[in-house]
């Protein structure tokens, strides 16, 4: 028998303790994801009125224990309805974007029904602007605002078939992001991670002539460009408009929102191509600036279904402090 073979198998350390583990497993943000779990289990038992008054009710209770938000969400509002709306009018919207809020949550535990609704009655207006965008070879920015359901649209989006991808921050704990990831990636959705890797991940979906999903009306405090939003000044994300002059994707403004009878119905509005012979920080702001007029014209269908709950105009947040 060799020295090497009459060694003691190492040891596998301690083992932690069950009030460890449960500590771990607490600060994971596993409680919230159990929950998750067992709301999804229940959601396409639930009629939905039922569902639906749930996440009004939920909404109600944050309007008005989250005070500071709720005066941010007023105060953007304000900017959306324009001078002269009495109080009243914008304190309804601001607490039925809230509610609204609160039914786009309650929705994306039945994700895969409500794309299945929406390929039956082929719900999505214009899908075939972004066939042609795809048509030219250098993959589609399909750019949303936080409007209606944009997990939504993200998912149909891929039941054109080609590859769909979104770069998405972590959506709460590291329990809770991977439950909601798997969600987003069982539609067709892959999530790539923020930061500079998820950056060039992004290049390499445009150039394999995929689409790139984005949210793009929230400025992430990094730097923005600014440009005319309802009238005032913005800082709006420059992401899609660099990565179109990066690549030549053309962008492609896309929106699902709830329609009076609760049903979602959906529109894919023209490409907005770049110009690469532009000056960079022209066509920037003027990309940009197109992206915003689409913002507008979705978000006046339908204010309170817009969740900015954020400051979005300097003004606005002076207005809070």
């Amino acid at each position: 028998m060799t020295v090497a073979s009459q060694r003691r198998p190492a040891s596998p350390g301690p083992v932690p303790s069950p009030g460890r583990r449960l500590g771990r497993w607490v600060a994971r943000g596993g409680p919230t994801a159990l929950g998750l779990q067992l709301a999804e289990l229940v959601a396409d038992r639930v009629p939905v009125p039922v569902r639906y008054g749930l996440a009004d009710l939920g909404g109600w209770a944050a309007y008005h224990l989250l005070s500071d938000r709720a005066a941010v969400t007023r105060a953007n509002f304000r900017a959306v309805l324009g001078p002269g709306r009495p109080p009243q009018v914008v304190d309804q919207v601001a607490r039925r974007a809230f509610q609204n809020y609160g039914r786009t949550v309650v929705d994306f535990l039945v994700l895969e029904q409500l794309v299945a609704d929406l390929r039956r009655r082929g719900a999505l207006t214009g899908a075939d602007h972004l066939e042609a965008a795809l048509a030219e070879g250098c993959g589609a920015l399909l750019v949303s605002a936080h409007f209606g359901s944009w997990d939504l649209g993200a998912a149909s989006a891929a039941l054109t078939g080609h590859p769909v991808h979104t770069l998405a921050d972590p959506f709460g704990p590291p329990a809770v992001d991977e439950r909601v990831r798997r969600a987003r990636e069982r539609l067709g959705v892959h999530v790539l991670d923020p930061g500079p890797a998820g950056v060039r991940a992004a290049l390499r979906v445009l150039r394999r002539n995929e689409i790139l999903a984005l949210a793009a009306d929230l400025d992430p405090g990094t730097g923005g460009v600014v440009v005319p939003f309802f009238g005032r000044p913005a800082a709006i994300p420059a992401g899609p408009a660099a990565l179109a002059l990066r690549t030549g994707a053309p962008i492609v403004a896309g929106y699902i929102w709830r329609d009076r009878d609760g049903r979602y119905q959906g529109i894919v509005e023209p490409p907005i191509r770049p110009d690469a012979t532009a000056d960079r920080a022209a066509e920037t702001e003027r990309l940009t600036a197109a992206v915003v007029a689409s913002f507008e014209r979705v978000i006046r269908r339908a204010p309170d279904q817009w969740s900015i709950f954020r400051p979005i105009w300097r003004a606005a947040a002076e207005a809070v402090g």
